[in-house]
C-alpha cells in the first residue's frame, strides 16, 4: 500500500469530521509543480466557503506526520526500533526492569540483523543502565566490561562504514558531475582527485554495507575509464551479494534499486551492446527491467526511483540499439505519465531524460518536440550534475537548427553551445571540431556542394580524434557520428546505429 493511500484510510479512521477537508486539500497540493497558495485557496475554498486554508493546512501537516509516523512503523525497521527505545525508557521509569530487559534483548537482536549501528549502541546503553537493576553487585564489573568491548567493536564496524562511506562518495561525486573521463588528462585528474588508497589500505569490509560500499568504489575506477564489461562483472557481484540478504532489502531498498539501475546501465550501454551478442543483451535487460517493474514500492520516493531507472534505461536502450521509434514514443508515454501522476524527478535523472528523449525525437523528426524539450533543458539551471550530459545537450540543439535550416539561430545557438563548453572546461578535441563546423556553416553561407564536402572532412576529423586513447570515451560520441555519417553516406541514423549492434 502506497503513502498517498495509506493516508487517506488513516484520515477516514482517525478523523472521520475532518476526513473530507484533509484528503480534498491533500489532493489540490499533490497535483501542485510548485506550492501556490491562491491556486490553494481557489481550489480548496470554493466549495468550502467556511473553512480557513490556513488552519485547514496547519491540520493537514499535523495529521500527515501522524500517518507517516504508523505507516512507517509497520514497514521499517528503523521505526520499529525507535519504537522499542521508547517503550523501554517507560517501562524504565515504571519500573519494570525485567520487562524492559526482555525488550531490549528482542531489539538488539533485530537492530543486529540489520545492521543498525547507531541503534545497537543506544541499546549498549540501555544495557548498561540495567546492569544495577537486576546483576549483583559482584558480578556488575564482568558484565559492564562486556558491554564495553562490544561497544568497542561496534564502534569499529561504524568507523570502517564511515571510511568506506567517504570513499565512495569522493569518486561518486566526481562522476556525477562528469561522468565518464574523455583525456589523459582526465585520467590524471581523477587518479589526483580520488586517490583513496590511503584510507583503503589494509582495510576489508566490517559489515554488509561496507562490503557493498567495497564493490560499488572499484567498480567506478573502472567505469570512469569506460571498461563497461569489467564494471557490469562487479555490479553483478554486488547484485548476487544483496540477494543473499532478503531482510536488508525490505528494510533498505535503495542499494537494490541502485545495483539494478547499474546492470540496467551497463547493459544499454554501447561498450557492451557492440560487443557481446545482441540476443543474450537483450534478454539479460529485459529480465533486469522485469525484476525492477515487480519491486514493490513502499513510498513516493522509491516509486520515483524505480520508475526514473526503468523509463530512462528502457529509452537509452532503444536509441542504442537504433529503436528510435520505440524510443520517442516511450519518452512521449513517460512525459504524459509524469504530467498526470505529478511525478518529479531528480536532476540527474530528469538530466539523461531529457537528452535521450531529445535526440530519439531528434532522429524521428519530431522538431516540435525536440525544442520543447530542450527549451526547457536550455532554460533550467542543473548546476553542476552532469556537465557531460549538459554540454551535449547544447550541441543537440545546434544540430536541430542546423537540420530546421534556422540559420541565424543556429549562429546564436553555436556561440552559446560553444561558451558552455570553454567555461565549463569541456572543449575537447571532438567538440572543438564540431563547433568549428557549424560556425562555418551559420557564416559563410555554404554552398550544398561546400556542405557536403565539410561533412565529409568533418566525418574523417571526428574519426580521426576518437581514436584518441578516452576521446570516444562515451555514448553520445556515436550518436553524433551516426548523425555526420548519415549526411555523406547514403544511410540513416537507424541504418547505422542497427549495423552497430554485435549480431553474434
Amino acid at each position: 500500500m502506497s503513502e498517498r493511500i495509506y493516508f487517506k484510510k488513516f484520515a477516514s479512521v482517525n478523523f472521520p469530521h475532518e476526513e473530507g477537508a484533509l484528503v480534498e486539500l491533500f489532493n489540490v497540493m499533490e497535483g501542485m509543480k510548485a506550492f501556490d497558495k491562491h491556486k490553494m485557496e481557489a481550489d480548496f475554498g470554493k466549495n468550502k466557503p467556511g473553512i480557513k486554508i490556513n488552519q485547514a493546512g496547519f491540520n493537514l501537516n499535523y495529521q500527515l506526520m501522524g500517518a507517516l509516523r504508523v505507516y512507517h512503523s509497520n514497514i521499517s525497521v528503523g521505526a520499529q526500533l525507535k519504537d522499542s527505545l521508547r517503550d523501554m525508557e517507560l517501562l524504565y521509569i515504571k519500573g519494570h526492569y525485567i520487562q524492559c530487559k526482555k525488550l531490549l534483548k528482542k531489539a538488539k537482536k533485530k537492530a543486529s540483523r540489520y545492521e543498525r549501528l547507531d541503534r545497537i549502541i543506544e541499546l549498549l546503553e540501555w544495557e548498561r543502565k540495567l546492569v544495577s537493576k537486576d546483576i549483583r553487585i559482584e558480578h556488575q564489573e564482568k558484565f559492564m566490561r562486556k558491554i564495553f568491548d562490544e561497544l568497542g567493536q561496534v564502534l569499529e564496524k561504524k568507523l570502517n562504514r564511515y571510511e568506506l562511506e567517504l570513499c565512495f562518495n569522493v569518486k561518486y561525486s566526481r562522476i556525477k558531475r562528469y561522468s565518464m573521463i574523455r583525456s589523459e588528462e582526465d585520467l590524471y585528474n581523477w587518479e589526483q582527485l580520488t586517490d583513496v588508497s590511503e584510507i583503503l589500505s589494509g582495510r576489508t569490509p566490517l559489515t554488509f554495507t561496507g562490503e557493498i560500499y567495497h564493490h560499488f568504489i572499484y567498480s567506478m575506477d573502472y567505469y570512469a575509464r569506460g571498461q563497461m564489461h569489467k564494471v557490469l562483472n562487479l555490479v553483478q557481484d554486488r547484485f548476487e551479494a544483496l540477494k543473499l540478504r532478503p531482510e536488508l532489502i525490505k528494510d533498505s531498498p535503495h542499494q537494490y534499486i541502485t545495483v539494478l539501475g547499474n546492470i540496467l546501465s551497463c547493459r544499454a550501454s554501447l561498450s557492451i551492446i557492440m560487443n557481446t551478442s545482441h540476443s543474450t543483451n537483450k534478454k539479460e535487460f529485459l529480465k533486469q527491467l522485469d525484476v525492477l517493474r515487480e519491486f514493490g514500492s513502499s513510498s513516493i520516493e522509491l516509486e520515483t526511483r524505480v520508475y526514473a531507472n526503468i523509463t530512462i534505461h528502457e529509452i537509452g536502450f532503444c536509441i542504442n540499439t537504433g529503436d528510435f521509434n520505440k524510443a520517442s514514443a516511450l519518452s512521449e508515454k513517460a512525459t504524459r505519465q509524469m504530467e498526470t501522476r505529478s511525478i518529479r524527478l531528480g536532476k540527474n535523472a530528469e538530466l539523461a531524460f531529457l537528452y535521450y528523449s531529445s535526440y530519439a525525437h531528434f532522429v524521428c523528426e519530431k522538431y516540435d518536440q525536440v525544442t520543447e524539450a530542450l527549451n526547457y533543458f536550455l532554460a533550467n539551471n542543473f548546476g553542476e550534475t552532469r556537465i557531460d550530459l549538459q554540454c551535449y545537450a547544447r550541441i543537440l540543439n545546434v544540430m536541430l537548427h542546423y537540420e530546421m535550416r534556422d540559420i541565424h539561430i543556429l549562429e546564436r545557438a553555436t556561440i552559446d553551445a560553444e561558451n558552455f563548453i570553454v567555461n565549463n572546461g569541456r572543449m575537447y578535441k571532438i567538440e572543438r571540431i564540431i563547433m568549428a563546423l557549424f560556425k562555418k556553416i551559420a557564416t559563410e553561407n555554404l554552398s550544398t556542394n561546400a556542405t557536403s564536402k565539410a561533412f565529409i572532412d568533418l566525418d574523417k576529423k571526428l574519426s580521426l580524434a576518437g581514436r584518441e586513447k578516452y576521446a570516444d570515451n562515451f555514448d553520445e560520441y556515436k550518436h553524433f557520428m551516426w548523425w555526420v555519417e548519415s549526411k555523406i553516406g547514403g544511410k540513416s541514423i537507424t541504418e547505422l546505429a542497427r549495423a552497430a549492434i554485435h549480431k553474434k
